[in-house]
């Protein structure tokens, strides 16, 4: 072979998809002795499609590795286990919350007084809406209605922070005691549903 005939088959190897990997699994397989070297082959393209019939049986008969696929799923697996254990163990905490607020609800005697305050915090125990709605325009500096009588009868049991925002605690509000509110013309409204 000349250095014309070698510069076309290096052209032609990287125009052909496969041809530089059939080049390297041809000298390998030579050397295993799967292909003899010394058969004259005198059709190219035979020989080519030989070292290519070698190389799929090669990739059929190799194994597949599924220890990945293993990790995968084990992971998979532990991670459902962990959220349903840390989910079971949140609805846990949160009935028992529930059934101890029921509790005190039903006790004749609140464990708490009606409102504790300090200089900053004032602290409600089964407090009526009316009462937090008389103490919330001091604090707050905002007027307060109550559009629906039913609002005033609502309880809530939290506390009123004057570093709060007025947003915060309304959101906790709505939260706890399913009251909405709604501002107009400047005035905070509390209602059972907004308008």
């Amino acid at each position: 072979m000349n250095d014309k005939e070698t510069r076309e088959l290096f052209d032609l190897m990287d125009r052909v998809p496969n041809a530089k990997r059939v080049a390297i699994e041809y000298q390998r397989l030579i050397r295993q002795g799967k292909i003899d070297r010394g058969k004259d082959v005198t059709d190219a393209g035979a020989g080519w499609l030989a070292v290519e019939d070698e190389l799929v049986r090669e990739d059929d008969i190799r194994p597949y590795n599924y220890r990945v696929v293993a990790a995968c799923i084990a992971i998979m697996m532990f991670a459902l286990c962990l959220f349903g254990f840390l989910h079971s163990r949140q609805e846990r905490e949160n009935r028992a919350i529930r059934e101890h607020q029921q509790q005190l609800a039903h006790m004749n005697q609140p464990a708490l007084p009606d409102a504790v305050s300090n200089w900053s915090v004032h602290v409600f125990h089964n407090a009526t809406m009316q009462e937090v709605a008389e103490l919330m325009p001091r604090w707050f500096n905002t007027p307060v209605v109550l559009d629906d009588p039913a609002v005033a009868r609502k309880l809530f049991t939290g506390a009123m922070d004057k570093a709060q925002s007025l947003e915060s605690f309304l959101q906790v509000l709505q939260y706890t005691t399913g009251v909405r509110y709604y501002f107009q013309d400047q005035t905070l409204h509390l209602a059972l549903q907004l308008p």
